[in-house]
């Protein structure tokens, strides 16, 4: 994924983020490699890039709220 790249923006990568969290939920088969690419941004020193990432991260251990989880105030 190119948003690891530090010439975007955070608010690029929080987009990013969002949507790929929002795919997870319409593609569950994929949902797997989803989360590696959002756990990347775990570590990011982009602060509200790496806390949205760490919460979508945990809210992959719950699956039964997952899909109903609704992401529309993130972005």
């Amino acid at each position: 994924m190119s948003c690891r790249r530090s010439s975007l923006s955070a608010a690029c990568k929080e987009y990013a983020i969002t949507a790929l969290m929002k795919l997870a939920a319409r593609f569950p088969t994929q949902a797997a490699g989803i989360k590696a690419i959002i756990a990347q941004h775990t570590s990011s020193i982009q602060l509200e890039v790496q806390s949205r990432s760490f919460e979508y991260t945990r809210l992959f251990n719950y699956d039964g709220i997952r899909p109903q989880v609704r992401l529309y105030g993130r972005s």
